[in-house]
């Protein structure tokens, strides 16, 4: 289970950029927690994105590289970081790098090597995209380079991804490669891998595999990859791919987020319909899903956006996010949302007992002096010279009675 880092340094750090982030916050309410014989249990809510709480680690907080590529978790709680530094685990209160330990590793080679993509298997076994030397395979009786023995040499690895049927998929900067049977396998014809499309997979949940390369969209289905045209004029190129847990397919385009809704035509054939879904002004690197359904939307520079039946919101910079650059999403097993980043180092996002309330909630006091709660559910804030506001169905209104200056203290 990860705990809270107990890091002096690193708590001031993490507060200074909250209180930066949430500008002229006025009162912290308290959520209310549900007891079960299984311990607490948060309630259902959509919170706004200055509601979570944030803490971020970089370098000088002890994470070996600001540059987070993928973000991983093992059965057994600890998380797992590649970096351009290598691969390092972090226990919720100290990082510590993982050395490769590889035979095939030249006498005299840096312990330091960049890695792209990491994939465990338990807590024992590990699938290692290296950006040079192809992938690895670890596991408790050594390490072994699959790409090499089957004679391909200096692979930048892009992604890896393991189908329902645990085929390994591999992302190249030559094309895409299949690890089956003990046997690497290179799917032909479907165009190079640029470092920037970083999340190219999608299982179609029928046996196929969507892809997307710099040659555009590819669905392969028993042996055979056919491009995959969108249809879309004003959506943009597809550059990332994802597959939700109720198994819709989402793609990140050059310009926003398209849903590939399945439409079954006779008992075995399906197709896919494209629907736009949401327009963002900046090419999309990663999509994730959580717990409640939202979809989490990295761009390559205009930082974090959910969307949801609420619908776009974003998080950036200027909000307190250390970089609009975001690397890598991963939702860990206490649905807490993971930000890696290209420069900025490493976030954490979490639900917790505290929410804020200031002018991204639409609270627009310096100080706030007493808050009722009614019979019907709904919270009553008094302000000193902002008024009354109420609290009604999770937005917040302002209610100042008729005939009150709006300077009085309450």
């Amino acid at each position: 289970m990860i705990q809270p880092s107990h890091s002096d340094t690193s708590a001031l750090r993490s507060m200074e950029r909250s209180l930066r982030s949430i500008a002229g916050a006025a009162i912290i309410a308290l959520a209310v927690f549900s007891s079960s014989s299984t311990g607490w249990a948060l309630p259902v809510s959509n919170l706004q994105l200055s509601e979570y709480q944030k803490q971020d680690w970089q370098v000088e907080d002890g994470l070996p590289e600001n540059n987070v590529r993928m973000i991983a978790q093992r059965p057994d709680g600890t998380l797992l970081l590649a970096s351009s530094s290598g691969i390092a685990s972090f226990d919720g209160q100290h990082f510590r790098a993982l050395p490769i330990n590889d035979s095939a590793k030249a006498a005299g080679d840096s312990d330091i090597e960049a890695v792209n993509a990491i994939l465990p298997v338990g807590n024992e076994e590990l699938w290692i995209g290296t950006d040079g030397r192809g992938v690895l395979h670890q596991t408790s009786a050594g390490t072994v380079n699959i790409s090499e023995r089957a004679g391909l040499y200096n692979e930048r690895i892009r992604n890896l991804c393991k189908d329902s049927n645990g085929v390994l998929w591999i992302a190249t900067q030559n094309g895409i490669e299949r690890y089956t049977g003990g046997r690497l396998e290179v799917v032909k014809n479907t165009g190079m891998i640029s470092g920037d499309l970083v999340s190219p997979f999608a299982e179609d949940g029928h046996g196929g595999m969507f892809f997307v390369t710099s040659s555009g969209l590819f669905h392969w289905q028993s042996g055979v990859a056919r491009q995959f045209a969108l249809g879309l004029p004003n959506a943009g190129s597809p550059v990332a791919l994802y597959r939700d847990p109720p198994s819709q397919i989402w793609i990140g385009t050059t310009k926003g987020v398209v849903e590939l809704v399945q439409e079954r035509r006779e008992a075995t054939a399906i197709s896919y319909h494209p629907v736009l879904r949401a327009k963002i002004s900046a090419p999309i690197s990663v999509l994730l899903s959580d717990a409640t359904g939202d979809l989490w939307i990295g761009t390559r520079g205009y930082g974090l956006w959910r969307l949801n039946s609420d619908g776009l919101s974003r998080w950036s910079v200027q909000n307190g996010l250390p970089d609009d650059a975001i690397r890598s999403l991963f939702i860990d097993d206490e649905n807490n949302l993971w930000i890696g980043m290209l420069s900025g180092g490493l976030s954490r996002w979490r639900k917790g007992a505290l929410a804020p309330y200031g002018d991204a909630e639409g609270f627009h006091a310096t100080y706030s002096a007493n808050v009722l709660a009614d019979s019907h559910g709904d919270l009553w804030l008094g302000t000193w010279g902002k008024g009354l506001f109420r609290r009604h169905n999770g937005k917040l209104i302002p209610t100042n009675p008729p005939n009150l200056p709006m300077t009085t203290p309450i």
